[in-house]
């Protein structure tokens, strides 16, 4: 039993005497990150709550955007609104709008504002041509801004209304209308409710200007942050902030698209602070010191067992003449012979787990991507990221990756579909490798494309990731196209944290991906540089020149003119739904600018088709469109080109004495000078020149055989230098002035001495 004495209790004692040591030196460790720990343990669980109460308003405010959107994008209502000879429908549009607004249970009213013509109309009020002095107002405010927002307005003292503001057409920096939803404060009312008990103080909705639309202290409705924590607000997307000047928690969640930020007050004193946590760390800890003892005492004697057994066994063959039996050895080889058994089947097994976890992890992923994790609790979502061991504190950047074959040189028949997928995600899962990225790769269920996440510090600068990212996509982009022969369209989306941000950046991703797609290019883009194509300016400038020369009847010119509108909104616009827009408003334009009587109306806005690329809509404007309205124009005009050159010539008449050219005049009638040119001598048989000629020389033969004025003083009555005057009189009369007045003088008094 020495044996035993010797090394069991020394074993024993030394594991109590570590287990000891690390517990008094965690308790130590505990009583000073004990109280800041447990703070921060507490704002998290603000934070998830106001993550929750962030995402349940998005989901409401979102209908209201939703339905704006529907009635700002009504092709009959902007058809009506852009014609003037519709106004007799604006009672149809009230109707219009009442329908949706009873639809609907939280929309207290729905209005349309015409800034052009002075006209409101609403869904509980009809058309109103005489706006209300204090709707006026407010209505000079959203005018003055031309861009969506939501903001708050009152109905009467007890009851305060959300509005939702959107612009007509959406995408346009010069609206024709604007939309407005109001809201009933009940809408967020139980969602508030529902997060109310406890400590939180106050809750807010601000909107982008940092005004306050919605609150449960009704009186701060309508007030602004003050400077300081506007500031903060405005450069947080999510996360906390501690108001020091009012010794606050403020706990922020700004909306993705920037229209509002939801904040949560809660007083600092009320986020969980215990002094007193030491005495239940101390008392953990005798806890688990006695635990320990009895536990490591059990697992002593069971580890030792074989010892104390072979001791035993060695001790009764020391008087023994046979050589001391080897059994107890070959036990222990048999038991490590099974050892090495199992772990080789338990090695099997976590293959085909392993298997296994990475689809399901795919499809976790995949479903994040979509968004359909938005309104699990964050402690749940956590939860699995610890399932499928994801880094869940990090950030990411979401890449889509479409391969577009050469035709001229395809490496892969069409029955070989499945292997060039696999051949592209390894060379993808490579090119992560090799650039010692950690991320994931997967490839969307239905479609032909793939999404690659990396994953960086959760301290990483946005900035940095943008530049890593763009490195990355490039080079998958090379090696691509070197080992497989593929073209790709691969779009990148913002910068954001792992967790529910996550689709977000996947459909910047896509609208990226798709753009290039839409306008046949491949390569890399990064929906930053993307976003920055939504501010567009509306090419004003081209779009005055093609209405000019429509005017003036010269179809190559406008046809230049447009190839110039196009190429600018190709290159400066980001979407279909954008180009429509600007074409629209373009035909907008065109159709004011022309006359009544062409009556293009209702061809140009009803047919206006839903095309799927810039081809198509050039193609459109210049085979249908442009030779649709000159037409008409010509057949205008041949009825009115006649009593045009009347005009002209009695103008001329009436103003014979003064300086004229072809410029001047075509001008005065707005006329292109080489199709009065081409007009003046359809009609007249003479050209412009001549006619001015005639009629000058006819009132200088007046002036001559009727006054005594001089040759000099005749020239320049009728606009003429003297030597001009001579020149071209002599070429129409065959004589010179003063040849002229001598003959005829003289031959009107014979003829007076002869009577």
């Amino acid at each position: 039993m020495k044996f035993r004495n010797k090394y069991f209790w020394i074993f024993f004692l030394g594991e109590i005497v570590l287990v000891t040591i690390i517990v008094f030196i965690s308790i130590f460790a505990g009583y000073h990150k004990s109280n800041k720990s447990l703070e921060q343990q507490a704002i998290h669980q603000y934070e998830a709550i106001t993550l929750q109460l962030h995402e349940r308003i998005k989901l409401e405010l979102d209908k209201i955007k939703s339905v704006a959107n529907n009635i700002a994008t009504d092709r009959e209502m902007l058809a009506d609104i852009n014609n003037v000879q519709t106004n007799d429908r604006f009672q149809q549009i009230s109707g219009y709008l009442e329908g949706i607004s009873n639809s609907q249970d939280n929309i207290y009213s729905i209005e349309l504002y015409l800034p052009r013509q002075q006209t409101l109309i609403s869904s509980q009020h009809g058309v109103l041509k005489s706006i209300p002095s204090k709707s006026a107002s407010y209505y000079q405010t959203v005018e003055s801004l031309r861009q969506s927002f939501w903001s708050v307005k009152e109905s009467n003292p007890d009851e305060l209304l959300m509005t939702y503001i959107a612009t007509v057409p959406q995408v346009t920096n010069f609206p024709q209308a604007y939309v407005s939803i109001q809201v009933k404060e009940s809408t967020l009312l139980p969602i508030m409710n529902s997060v109310s008990k406890g400590s939180l103080n106050s809750q807010y909705i601000i909107n982008s200007f940092g005004k306050v639309i919605y609150s449960n202290n009704r009186e701060s409705v309508g007030d602004t942050l003050q400077k300081e924590n506007l500031n903060i607000v405005k450069d947080t997307k999510r996360g906390y902030y501690f108001d020091k000047q009012n010794n606050r928690m403020l706990f922020i969640n700004q909306d993705s698209s920037n229209s509002f930020t939801n904040i949560l007050s809660i007083s600092k004193s009320q986020i969980y602070h215990n002094t007193n946590f030491i005495k239940y760390l101390i008392l953990i800890g005798i806890v688990l010191i006695i635990l320990g003892a009895g536990s490591f005492y059990l697992k002593s004697r069971v580890q030792y067992r074989p010892i104390r057994e072979l001791e035993e066994e060695l001790n009764s063959t020391k008087t023994s003449s046979t050589k001391p039996s080897s059994l107890k050895f070959n036990e222990w080889g048999d038991i490590f012979e099974r050892i090495i058994k199992l772990k080789r089947e338990n090695n099997g097994l976590q293959k085909i787990h392993d298997h296994d976890s990475v689809k399901l992890k795919e499809i976790f992923l995949l479903e994040m991507l979509s968004g359909s994790y938005l309104t699990l609790p964050m402690l749940k979502l956590l939860k699995l990221f610890d399932k499928y061991r994801i880094k869940h504190h990090s950030k990411t950047q979401v890449i889509v990756i479409e391969t577009i074959a050469k035709p001229d040189k395809q490496i892969f028949r069409e029955e070989d579909d499945s292997l060039k997928m696999f051949s592209v995600k390894n060379i993808i899962e490579h090119t992560l490798e090799k650039e010692m990225i950690d991320g994931h790769v997967i490839k969307a269920l239905s479609s032909r494309y793939f999404i690659v996440l990396p994953q960086y510090p959760i301290n990483k600068n946005n900035n940095d990731i943008n530049i890593h990212t763009e490195q990355l996509a490039k080079k998958i982009e090379q090696s691509l196209e070197r080992y497989i022969i593929v073209e790709t369209a691969i779009g990148i989306g913002k910068p954001c944290n792992f967790d529910k941000e996550l689709w977000q950046s996947y459909g910047e991703a896509i609208k990226a991906k798709n753009y290039l797609l839409f306008t046949h290019s491949n390569g890399v883009l990064n929906y930053k540089t993307l976003n920055s194509f939504i501010q567009l300016q509306y090419p004003i400038k081209i779009e005055n020149k093609i209405i000019k020369v429509i005017q003036q009847g010269d179809i190559k010119k406008c046809s230049e003119y447009f190839d110039e509108f196009a190429d600018y909104v190709s290159k400066h616009c980001y979407s279909i739904s954008a180009f429509y827009h600007i074409y629209y408003m373009l035909l907008i334009a065109i159709i004011q600018n022309l006359d009544d009587n062409l009556d293009i109306h209702t061809f140009s806005l009803k047919s206006l088709p839903d095309m799927q690329s810039n081809v198509e809509i050039r193609k459109w404007f210049k085979q249908g469109f442009f030779p649709y309205v000159f037409q008409k124009i010509e057949e205008t005009t041949q009825g009115k080109t006649e009593i045009v050159i009347q005009k002209i010539k009695r103008y001329l008449d009436d103003h014979v004495t003064e300086v004229h050219t072809l410029n001047s005049t075509a001008e005065r009638f707005g006329i292109n000078p080489s199709y009065l040119s081409r007009l003046f001598k359809e009609v007249t048989g003479d050209t412009f020149v001549n006619h001015l000629s005639n009629i000058k020389i006819n009132k200088a033969i007046d002036y001559l055989l009727n006054t005594d004025l001089s040759i000099s003083k005749i020239a320049e009555e009728i606009g003429y230098s003297e030597r001009t005057f001579s020149r071209t009189f002599k070429k129409i009369t065959g004589l010179t002035p003063a040849q002229y007045r001598l003959k005829y003088t003289n031959d009107i008094l014979n003829e007076r001495l002869e009577k």
